[in-house]
């Protein structure tokens, strides 16, 4: 398993990181030594869109 990770800039290009330590979303990051990729990507603007997506787990009463 694998967290990834994007850092934005206002312009040129962005960081796609893909970590190797799992389960570290909503924290801070957890280092450079602990990455398995690194690369720069060039964003591009593409069609406004949302998604609401409603999610019941299965087996779950309540």
């Amino acid at each position: 398993m694998c967290t990834a990770w994007l850092n934005p800039r206002e312009r040129g290009a962005w960081t796609f990181i893909l970590n190797k330590k799992a389960g570290v979303q909503h924290t801070p990051y957890p280092g450079k030594a602990v990455e398995a990729l690194r690369v720069d990507v060039m964003p591009d603007e593409g069609v406004r869109f949302e998604t609401l997506t409603y999610f019941f787990p299965a087996g779950v009463e309540g």
